[in-house]
């Protein structure tokens, strides 16, 4: 698509993640370190309905946690083994800390990737609201859709009982995945060339 009388930066995101390395993680990087690592302490794949449900339908809850469980294990798994760590998952409103040393061993590949793969994983962390799903849309092998989907699975999950806002949740998700594939993209062509 040519570009008309007007940039619209929403449609180009790799200039704008090419703007952002340069504008923004080239003058800080270690901030983007740390805003990264900040999503690992609750992260959303680490934090899983809770087994009480005081509140709720117990059927539903068992639902959700069954749903959550098998969908998120795949990239969690995936990440531990990436990072040989163990990540605590959180049942409740208090959120289990994952250890110092596992802490370390991620912060130590985020602080090693290049700025262009950087700010990859910023853009993609931040849109899935976790760092096991920005990790895993880098370098491990799940379909961009795929790993929308998990970022949104409790979403998803609403939908089925109450159906889909048009214009909202749709425009969400496209929008959302429009991103992971530029994130993804701009990391391949950091790293492979």
């Amino acid at each position: 698509e040519t570009v008309g009388e007007y940039i619209e930066p929403h449609k180009m995101p790799l200039m704008t993640l090419a703007t952002t390395t340069i504008d923004v993680i080239d003058e800080d990087p270690a901030a983007t370190v740390g805003r990264v690592m900040a999503y690992l302490e609750s992260d959303t794949v680490c934090i899983r309905e809770g087994r009480d449900g005081e509140l709720y339908d117990a059927a539903l809850i068992g639902k959700q946690q069954a749903t959550e469980d098998e969908e998120w294990d795949v990239p969690l798994h995936w990440f531990e083994k990436q990072f040989d760590v163990k990540l605590a998952i959180s049942r409740s409103l208090a959120i289990e800390k994952h250890s110092q040393a596992d802490t370390d061993k991620v912060t130590e590949w985020v602080r090693n990737l290049s700025l262009w793969s950087l700010a990859s994983l910023e853009v993609s962390t931040a849109n899935c609201k976790s760092l096991v799903l920005g990790a895993c849309l880098l370098d491990g092998d799940l379909p961009v859709e795929k790993i929308r989907y998990l970022a949104m699975l409790e979403e998803e999950l609403q939908q089925v009982d109450w159906g889909m806002a048009e214009g909202d949740h749709d425009v969400s998700k496209a929008q959302m995945e429009m991103w992971l594939g530029a994130s993804r993209l701009f990391h391949k062509i950091a790293t492979q060339g």
